[in-house]
C-alpha cells in the first residue's frame, strides 16, 4: 500500500491508469478516470457538510462546475452549513440516499435555494432553516423541472414561511414530497401568466400553520395520493388583494385530516377586495376527508361582489366526516354534488337536512343521480338520488342504522 501510494505522489497520473470493474454481471474494465468523471460532487471544490464551516462558496462552485460540464452534481451524505444559493439553467442535484443523509442547512432569512429559468432534478435531500427563513426552494419560469425526495422544513426550529413557491412555471412535478411545520408548504404564486401543468403527488404534508397547499394562480395541476394533516385549511384558493386563477384542478384520492377547530380541507374562497376568482373544471373527488369541530369539511365562498365566477366544480366519492353542519357550503350554481359521495353523520345536528340535501349545504346546487346499492355498516352514510321525472317527486334517500342494529335505505325527501 505504501509503495503504491508513492508512486501516485510521484507519478500522479499512475491512479488514472488503474482500471475499474463495476461489481455486476457483464460489467466491462475502463479507466478510472472516466468513472470520476461521470458526477461532480461538492467534495471536489471544499465543501466540508459538517454544519460549522461555511459551504457556501463550494456548493456554488460546484453548480457552476456540473452545469457547464452537463454532468449531475452529488452532494454527500452531511449538514451543509450556508448562506444561499441560485441556479439559472439546467441541473441535475441529488443528495445519498434518504433525503435526511444529505441536509442543506440554510443560515439566512431570506431564500435558501432560487431557481430561475430553469429545469432538470433536485433528488434525495432535504433543506432546512434556523426558523426564521422566507422561502426554501423558490422556482420562477421552471420548465421541465421534476423534485423527488425533497424534505423542506421538519420541525418549529427549521421551518420556512413557504416551502415551495412556484411562479410563471410549466411542467413541474413534485412526487414524495415532504413539507412541515411551514406556515405555507407548496405555494402556485401569481405572476405574469399563471403556473400550468403541475402535478404534486404520494407526498406528506403536515403541520402547517397557513395551508399544505396554497393555489394563487394554476391551470392543469393535479393534486393526488398525498397524505395531508394538520392544517387550518388542507388546500386554499385564494389571492389576497389580486386574481384568483384556478383551471382545471385534480383533486384526488387524498387523505386530508386536521383536528384543529374550524379547520376545512377545501377552501376556495374570495372577498370583495380581491380582483377576481375564476375557478372552472375543478374536481374533488375519491378523497378521505375527515376534520373536527368544524362547520363544513370544504367551503366555496364565492362573494357575489367580486369579479369572476366558479364553473364546474365536482364534488364525488368522497369520504367525508367529522363537519358539525354539512360536508360541503357552496354559493355558486355550478357546484356539481354527485351522490356517490360517503357522509357520515349526514344528519348531525343542529341541522339535519339543509337545503333539502342530507349532508349538503348550497344555494343553487345540482345533486347528480346515483342508484342506491348495497346498504350496510361499510355504506353507512352513503345517499341516493333519483330523479322523479316530470310531475313526480325527486326520491332522496340514505343509508342509516335502524332500530334492531341492522342498515336499512330511508327516505327522507
Amino acid at each position: 500500500m505504501k509503495k503504491f501510494a508513492a508512486l501516485c505522489l510521484l507519478f500522479p497520473g499512475f491512479v488514472f491508469a488503474q482500471s475499474y470493474v463495476a461489481d455486476a454481471p457483464g460489467a466491462v474494465a475502463r479507466p478510472i478516470s472516466e468513472k470520476l468523471r461521470e458526477t461532480v460532487s461538492v467534495k471536489d471544490f471544499g465543501a466540508r457538510g459538517d454544519d460549522v464551516t461555511d459551504d457556501t462558496a463550494a456548493l456554488q462552485a460546484a453548480i457552476a462546475a456540473a452545469q457547464s460540464s452537463g454532468r449531475p452534481l452529488f452532494i454527500p451524505a452531511g449538514r451543509y452549513s450556508y448562506s444561499g444559493l441560485t441556479v439559472g439553467g439546467g441541473v441535475d442535484i441529488y443528495g445519498e440516499g434518504a433525503p435526511l443523509y444529505t441536509i442543506l442547512h440554510y443560515k439566512g432569512t431570506g431564500t435558501a435555494l432560487q431557481l430561475r429559468n430553469s429545469g432538470g432534478r433536485l433528488r434525495n435531500f432535504a433543506i432546512f432553516s434556523t426558523g426564521a427563513a422566507r422561502t426554501a426552494l423558490d422556482v420562477v419560469n421552471a420548465s421541465e423541472l421534476y423534485v423527488d425526495h425533497v424534505q423542506v422544513g421538519g420541525s418549529p426550529a427549521s421551518r420556512f414561511t413557504t416551502g415551495v413557491r412556484l411562479s410563471q412555471s410549466a411542467a413541474v412535478t413534485l412526487e414524495h414530497f415532504v413539507s412541515s411545520w411551514n406556515d405555507v408548504g407548496i405555494l402556485l404564486d401569481a405572476g405574469e401568466w399563471a403556473n400550468s401543468h403541475i402535478s404534486i403527488h404520494d407526498g406528506n404534508l403536515f403541520e402547517h400553520a397557513v395551508a399544505p397547499i396554497q393555489i394563487k394562480q394554476g391551470t392543469g395541476v393535479f393534486i393526488e395520493r398525498n397524505w395531508i394533516e394538520g392544517f387550518q385549511t388542507g388546500i386554499l384558493v385564494e389571492n389576497a388583494g389580486g386574481l384568483v386563477s384556478a383551471n382545471s384542478v385534480s383533486v384526488r384520492d387524498n387523505s386530508i385530516i386536521s383536528i384543529r377547530p374550524g379547520a376545512l380541507a377545501l377552501h376556495v374562497n374570495t372577498t370583495s377586495e380581491q380582483q377576481g376568482l375564476f375557478v372552472y373544471n375543478f374536481v374533488f373527488e375519491g378523497n378521505k376527508v375527515s376534520t373536527a369541530a368544524g362547520d363544513y369539511n370544504v367551503e366555496l365562498s364565492y362573494a357575489r361582489s367580486a369579479a369572476g365566477s366558479i364553473g364546474d366544480f365536482c364534488f364525488r366519492n368522497n369520504l367525508s366526516t367529522g363537519a358539525v353542519r354539512a360536508a360541503v357550503y357552496g354559493d355558486s350554481p355550478a357546484l356539481q354534488i354527485y351522490s356517490d359521495n360517503d357522509m357520515t353523520d349526514p344528519f348531525a345536528a343542529p341541522y339535519p337536512v339543509l337545503a333539502g340535501v342530507a349532508a349538503v349545504t348550497s344555494i343553487g346546487a345540482a345533486l347528480r343521480p346515483a342508484l342506491s346499492g348495497e346498504c350496510s355498516r361499510r355504506t353507512a352514510g352513503r345517499i341516493s338520488y333519483q330523479p322523479g321525472g316530470p310531475g313526480k317527486k325527486d326520491t332522496l334517500r340514505v343509508c342509516l342504522k335502524d332500530a334492531s342494529d341492522g342498515f336499512d335505505w330511508v327516505t327522507v325527501h
